[in-house]
C-alpha cells in the first residue's frame, strides 16, 4: 500500500495549452516545474538541471521525508540520474540513422531520434520507407502481440472519441491505439501530440471536456455512452480520487461520500448526460456513418465486445491515413485490451498491473477497489427515466442503434424505479430470466451491474 503519492508536473505558463491551474501547484504533494527549467545544452547544464531539481524535491517533499533531504535523495542518486540521462541522449544519437520503425526499447526512442517524430512521410496504403508499419496481431499459437502506438507518418484524418465521463474513455483510448497502431490524444492535449493522432478523446459538451482549437478540421466521431446509473457513479469515483490525491482508477468512494455528492449533483449530471447525447447526434445528424454509437456495456461484453471492436475498426479504417489491423486479429486484441485481467494469473495480477499501468498500451486501468453499492432515490431514478424517454422520442427514428441502447437503459432504470417505490419486489424484477446485454452480460464482464437490496429502499447499482 502507498503511504503517499507525489506528482511532478511540467508546464509552460506562457502557453495556455500547456499550463496548469495555479491551485494544483499549491497541493503539498505536487511540484510544478517550468519546461524551460528542464532544458540543457551540455553535460554541465545537465548536471545543473539534476542538482536544481533534486534540491526542489528535497524542499517540497520534506514534510514527508524529513528536513534532511540528503538521507533520502543522496548525491549518489543525483549522479545516477545524470548517467541515465546521458545514456538516453546517446541512445537518441545512436538511433538517428536507424529506420523509423526501429525502437530502442530501454529508452523508448524511435529510429530517426527526435527528428523522426516531426518528419512527414508520404505513405501508400500503410507503407513506410522502411516497410509496412508493424501492427497488433493475433499469434498462431494463441495470444496477441500488442504493439506500442506510433505517430502517424503522413497526413491523417482525426476523429473524436466522445464519451460522457465514466463511460470507459481510457479503455477506448487504448483499444483504438491497439487497433490502429497509432497515437491517440485528448482534448486538453496532455500528451502534447497535437494533431498527430488518430482520435481525440473528449467529454464535451460536459464541463470535463472541450473541443480542440482545430475542431473545424474534425469531420468524424465515435460516441460511447453507458447506462447513467453506472456512468455517473464512475465519474464521481474519479472526482473522489482527485480530491483525495489518490491514483486515478484506484479506489471507489465510500457509500456515504457518494450519497452526499449524489444529493447535490446527480440530477444535474443526468441533465448533462442528455445534453451530451443531443450534441453529438445534432452535430452529425445527417451522417450516421461518420458518427457510430457504441455502448460501454456492449464493448465490455464477452459476446458483443469483439463484434463492436470490429465495427470500431471498420469505422477507423475509413479515415484517411489509417490502416488498422486485420479483422481476424481484432477479437484477440480486444480481449487483450478489454479483458486483460483474465489473462493474468491471480498471484501475479497486482505486480503486473502496476507495471502495465506505466508501460502497456493495452492497459485500461479499471482496477478500483472499495465499496460497490451506489444507492439512488426514486426522484433521481425518475429524472433518468424522463431524460432517457426524451432522448428516445427525439432520436429513435433517426438512429436505430441508439434507439436499442437507450431502450435497454430505460428498461433498467424503469425497473429500478419500480423496485424502489415498492411496485415490484426485487425477486420479481429478475424472475423472468430475460435480461438484456445492458444488464447481466455487463455484470459478468466488468463487475458493473445492478444489485437489489433485501428490503425496499434506495436502489443500488454495483459500481466498477
Amino acid at each position: 500500500a502507498f503511504e503517499e503519492i507525489f506528482f511532478v508536473v511540467t508546464m509552460r505558463s506562457n502557453d495556455e495549452n500547456a499550463s496548469v491551474h495555479p491551485q494544483l501547484c499549491k497541493y503539498k504533494n505536487v511540484l510544478c516545474v517550468e519546461y524551460s527549467e528542464l532544458r540543457y545544452a551540455d553535460l554541465e547544464g545537465l548536471k545543473k538541471v539534476v542538482a536544481d531539481l533534486s534540491q526542489r524535491f528535497r524542499n517540497r517533499f520534506a514534510y514527508f521525508f524529513g528536513d534532511d533531504g540528503s538521507q533520502w535523495l543522496t548525491d549518489g542518486m543525483e549522479a545516477s540520474a545524470v548517467r541515465r540521462l546521458e545514456q538516453m541522449e546517446q541512445a537518441k544519437r545512436d538511433m538517428e540513422t536507424e529506420p523509423f520503425e526501429a525502437v530502442h526499447f530501454k529508452f523508448g526512442v524511435n529510429g530517426g531520434g527526435r527528428v523522426a517524430v516531426e518528419t512527414t512521410v508520404n505513405l501508400q496504403e500503410g507503407e513506410s520507407e522502411g516497410g509496412r508499419r508493424r501492427l497488433s496481431v493475433a499469434l498462431p499459437n494463441g495470444g496477441c502481440d500488442i504493439t506500442w502506438p506510433q505517430p502517424p507518418q503522413g497526413a491523417i484524418q482525426t476523429a473524436y472519441a466522445a464519451s460522457y465521463p465514466g463511460c470507459g474513455a481510457r479503455m477506448t483510448w487504448n483499444l483504438i491505439e491497439a487497433l490502429t497502431g497509432l497515437w491517440t490524444g485528448d482534448d486538453w492535449d496532455n500528451n502534447h501530440r497535437g494533431k498527430r493522432v488518430v482520435s481525440v478523446k473528449t467529454h464535451y459538451p460536459h464541463d470535463a471536456g472541450k473541443l480542440v482549437s482545430w475542431d473545424n478540421e474534425i469531420k468524424r466521431a465515435l460516441v460511447i455512452i453507458r447506462n447513467p446509473m453506472g456512468a455517473i457513479p464512475s465519474f464521481f469515483n474519479h472526482i473522489y480520487e482527485i480530491k483525495n490525491h489518490l491514483p486515478i482508477h484506484s479506489e471507489r468512494a465510500p457509500v456515504e461520500a457518494w450519497v452526499e455528492w449524489r444529493d447535490k449533483f446527480a440530477e444535474n449530471q443526468v441533465m448533462k448526460y442528455g445534453k451530451f447525447v443531443d450534441y453529438w447526434m445534432e452535430r452529425f445528424d445527417k451522417f450516421n456513418k461518420d458518427r457510430p454509437i457504441f455502448s460501454y456495456e456492449a464493448l465490455t461484453d464477452d459476446i458483443q465486445g469483439p463484434e463492436e471492436a470490429i465495427r470500431m475498426t471498420q469505422f477507423l479504417a475509413q479515415s484517411k491515413g489509417v490502416v488498422p489491423i486485420e479483422e481476424e486479429s481484432v477479437p484477440c486484441v480486444w480481449r487483450a485490451v478489454v479483458k486483460y485481467k483474465d489473462q493474468i494469473p491471480d498471484a501475479n495480477k497486482r505486480r503486473l498491473n502496476e507495471s502495465r499501468r506505466r508501460l502497456d498500451p493495452s492497459h485500461h486501468d479499471s482496477q478500483r477497489s472499495g465499496p460497490t453499492e451506489r444507492p439512488y432515490t426514486p426522484e433521481q431514478l425518475l429524472s433518468m427515466v424522463q431524460m432517457l424517454d426524451g432522448l428516445l422520442q427525439k432520436w429513435s427514428a433517426r438512429n436505430t442503434r441508439l434507439k436499442e441502447i437507450l431502450e435497454g437503459y430505460l428498461s433498467d432504470v424503469n425497473e429500478a424505479y419500480l423496485v424502489v417505490t415498492g411496485q415490484i419486489s426485487p425477486e420479481a424484477s429478475r424472475s423472468d430470466g430475460d435480461a438484456s446485454p445492458h444488464d447481466v452480460a455487463a455484470v459478468e464482464a466488468t463487475d458493473t451491474g445492478v444489485a437489489f437490496p433485501g428490503q425496499i429502499g434506495p436502489f443500488h447499482i454495483i459500481q466498477a
